[in-house]
């Protein structure tokens, strides 16, 4: 999972470039099948193995606290509304990647995704 699961690296600058940036490297991972199977993988095996999980919290929870992070700070920084619930719109960024690639089969592309981040 640590191998495969590449890492976030949001840099500096305006929040909405950074997360176009990152989250744009990751389109053709999540595209990709090996995605799809890691997930399931870590959703499945994670419920009953406890090394798997401390994989998943330590290497999942690390990325969502680096997206949560940024955020907040863009909110402190009043590029977003100072009310901007930081770790729910990390956890919906990625999710709804998630979601529309392996919930509902679409691929990702570019635009889609400064749809996303530019509905901040």
């Amino acid at each position: 999972m640590e191998i495969v699961i590449p890492e976030i690296d949001l840099g500096e600058g305006p929040i909405g470039e950074r997360l176009l940036r990152e989250l744009g490297r990751r389109i053709d991972w999540f595209n990709s099948s090996i995605c799809g199977a890691v997930i399931a993988s870590i959703i499945n095996r994670a419920a009953e193995e406890p090394r798997i999980r401390r994989m998943r919290d330590r290497t999942l929870g690390l990325g969502n606290k680096m997206l949560r992070d940024a955020i907040a700070q863009a909110a402190r920084s009043g590029e977003l509304r100072p009310d901007t619930p930081a770790d729910l719109v990390a956890k919906g960024l990625v999710g709804t990647l998630l979601f529309d690639r392996h919930l509902l089969g679409n691929s990702l592309t570019q635009r889609g995704l400064s749809e996303l981040v530019e509905s901040l």
